[in-house]
C-alpha cells in the first residue's frame, strides 16, 4: 500500500480555478467597452437626398451615409433644428465606421455607414469643400 499524495490545491479546485481564469479572459476579449470601438472623425454631413452623407476632411470624393443616433447627446439632426436646418454642417462626432460589402441575395454593394455616438462639434457650412 502506497502513502497517499498529499496535495495542496486539490485537482478539480485547480481546474475549476483555470476555467473560471478562462471564462473571464474570454468575456473580457469579447466584451470590449463601446468607446474602445469608436474613433473621432471630422468632415462635413450634407443633408441632400434620402440620406444624410458624411464627408471626411470636406472631401466630396468620398461619400459615406450617415446615420444620427437616437441617443440625445448624438442627434445630429436636433443640433441643425438649433442652427436653422441647414443643408451642411461641418462635425467633429465620435462614432463607428461600418465595412463596405455586398448583400449575399442581390448581389448589390453598399456604402460604409458613420454611425455616430457622440457629437463633439457641429456648425454650418455651404458644403463640400473639396
Amino acid at each position: 500500500m502506497s502513502p497517499k499524495k498529499w496535495e495542496p490545491i486539490p485537482r478539480k479546485a485547480k481546474l475549476g480555478m483555470l476555467g473560471f481564469v478562462m471564462a473571464m479572459l474570454l468575456l473580457g476579449f469579447f466584451n470590449k467597452k463601446e468607446a474602445s470601438r469608436t474613433e473621432i472623425f471630422e468632415g462635413i454631413v450634407e443633408w441632400s437626398g434620402l440620406q444624410p452623407g458624411f464627408y471626411p476632411g470636406g472631401d466630396c470624393t468620398q461619400r459615406y451615409e450617415y446615420l444620427s443616433s437616437k441617443d440625445s447627446s448624438a442627434d445630429l439632426n436636433a443640433r441643425r433644428t438649433q442652427r436653422g436646418n441647414p443643408n451642411a454642417m461641418w462635425v467633429k462626432i465620435r462614432g463607428r465606421m461600418s465595412v463596405s460589402g455586398s448583400e449575399d441575395h442581390t448581389g448589390a454593394t453598399y456604402r460604409r455607414e458613420l454611425m455616430s455616438r457622440e457629437i463633439i462639434d457641429a456648425k454650418p457650412v455651404h458644403g463640400c469643400l473639396i
